[in-house]
Formats: structure tokens, C-alpha cells, sequence
């Protein structure tokens, strides 16, 4: 039976987003964007860029510069070989995350992921298993939370943008409506259609406040602007939809 081949990492493997990760001995590849570390196995070009594809589809062309600085920023973070520091932080961020999406839900203040939630989850942990070092991993305070959900909306539209320009052929169908928001504020909602990997797909593009005369041209004006900040073409869009 012939010897099992051992996988080496390789300096090119940068470019899709990974850097190299020992533990015990044997070398693993990890993302330097979502500090995954996958199996050995996975040290080939075609796994570790499907894998770019598929969960960092925005970065896709970043040039090199850009993944040095952000694996500089991961090894930095660890404080072991093994990556354990940088696993525990991402388990308490994603922990993070996921609490203050549901306080965004649900439209309560950022305040009170700080003054209620963070209480309420040390007082059942302490209780259940005893101890609690909750506040060393999950953060919820007001400025986190702001923060944070800014930085969501941000990484969704450069989701959804990334989706559009690869998408089928490049094309896409915009849908504009004008809604009334718990302000009694008119808002200029645009939506998007387009096909992404073989699936008809809807998300929301973007909300502006418009005028108190809105007009088809300052309409216009604020999609067109928006389509240029985020270099999207006009003649890629094959359909409008309005109510008139």
C-alpha cells in the first residue's frame, strides 16, 4: 500500500484568502477572513477558492496586498499555534451577532443588549453551570450593537452588489415602490432580481428618503448614483417595475 501523500501548504494559496496553521504537526489551511480552519485535505486551489467563492464572494477580486494585511491581522490574534484564541473570539462574535440581529428584529434600543440581555444570559449561565466569563467574548454594549448592525447592513449589500455583477449574463431587473416608514416618512424602497448560480433570486438594493415633490428625474438621479458608487451598469438591467 503506498505511503498517504501529505499535503503542503503553498505561499500562492494567499491569493484565495488562506494562510497557513499547524497543529500538531500537520499543516491546515485557514480562511483569513472568517478564521475557519479547514481539514489538510483541503490544502488544494480548487477547495480553498470554491471556498472564497462561496462564503466571500465580495473579496473575490481583492488583490494580494489585501489578504497580507488581513492575515498579518489574524496571526496577530492567536495566542497559541493551534488557533484556539482566535476560535473562542469568533464563537463569542458570532454569539454577538446573532444577539443583536434579534434586537435589530425586533426594533428595540441598542441599549438593551447591555443592560438586560448580558444579565439575564450571566445570571442562567452562573446558575446552570456555575461560573460565567461571558463578558470577556460577547460584547452587547450600546456602541457594539450600533456598530455592528452597521456593519451587517453593509456586508449584505456588498453581498447582494457582488450577486448582481455576477450574475446570469449580468443582468438584473430593478422593482421601485415608495412606502411610509413608522415616522411617517415617505422612503424610496428599490428591490433587485437576478439569477445567481442557476436560482431567481429577490433582495432588497437600497432605501432613500426622497423629496416632499418627488419627481421621475431626482428618482433617477438616486438610483443613478447609487448604480454608480457601487459599480453597477444601466445597461445590464433588462426590466423596471414602478406603480406608475
Amino acid at each position: 500500500m503506498p505511503p498517504k501523500k501529505i499535503m503542503k501548504y503553498d505561499d500562492a494559496y494567499l491569493k484565495f484568502g488562506f494562510t497557513l496553521m499547524k497543529s500538531n504537526g500537520e499543516e491546515k489551511p485557514q480562511c483569513v477572513l472568517c478564521s475557519e480552519v479547514l481539514a489538510s485535505t483541503s490544502l488544494k486551489p480548487s477547495k480553498l477558492k470554491r471556498h472564497l467563492e462561496s462564503k466571500h464572494p465580495s473579496s473575490i477580486n481583492k488583490d494580494l496586498d489585501f489578504f497580507k494585511r488581513q492575515a498579518e491581522q489574524l496571526h496577530k490574534s492567536r495566542l497559541d499555534d493551534t488557533g484556539m484564541f482566535s476560535q473562542n473570539n469568533k464563537a463569542g462574535l458570532k454569539a454577538s451577532y446573532e444577539v443583536l440581529r434579534k434586537i435589530a428584529a425586533a426594533k428595540k434600543p441598542h441599549s438593551i443588549g447591555e443592560q438586560l440581555i448580558l444579565p439575564c444570559c450571566k445570571d442562567i449561565i452562573s446558575n446552570v453551570l456555575g461560573s460565567s466569563e461571558l463578558e470577556k467574548h460577547v460584547s452587547l454594549s450600546n456602541d457594539t450593537v450600533r456598530r455592528r448592525i452597521a456593519e451587517m447592513s453593509e456586508n449584505i449589500l456588498s453581498q447582494v452588489v457582488s450577486k448582481i455583477q455576477y450574475s446570469l449574463f449580468h443582468f438584473f431587473a430593478i422593482q421601485l415602490d415608495e412606502t411610509t416608514d413608522v415616522a411617517n416618512l415617505a422612503q424610496l424602497c428599490i428591490y433587485a432580481r437576478y439569477i445567481y448560480d442557476k436560482h431567481l433570486e429577490d433582495e432588497f438594493l437600497f432605501c432613500e428618503t426622497p423629496s416632499t415633490r418627488t419627481t421621475a428625474k431626482e428618482i433617477f438621479d438616486k438610483v443613478d448614483r447609487f448604480f454608480d458608487a457601487h459599480g453597477i451598469k444601466w445597461e445590464h438591467v433588462i426590466g423596471v417595475c414602478t406603480d406608475g
